[in-house]
């Protein structure tokens, strides 16, 4: 059930916020690295990341 919720949550994410997430999070790349492949600025990255960690607190708080 955790497991299916988190990949719920992850899939609700508009897509710029999921791909920092899991750039970040499952792959291990840095802010640079994730903003060099999305071709975007670091600041950006930082906000899509805030917003994504923001959003996946609250989708599963229930499991907090």
């Amino acid at each position: 059930v955790r497991r299916a919720r988190t990949r719920e949550a992850l899939e609700a994410l508009p897509a710029r916020q999921r791909t920092a997430f899991i750039l970040k999070n499952h792959q291990g790349l840095s802010i640079k690295e994730i903003a060099e492949l999305m071709e975007t600025a670091e600041g950006t990255v930082k906000v899509h990341l805030h917003r994504a960690v923001t959003a996946l607190r609250q989708s599963l708080a229930e499991f907090a």
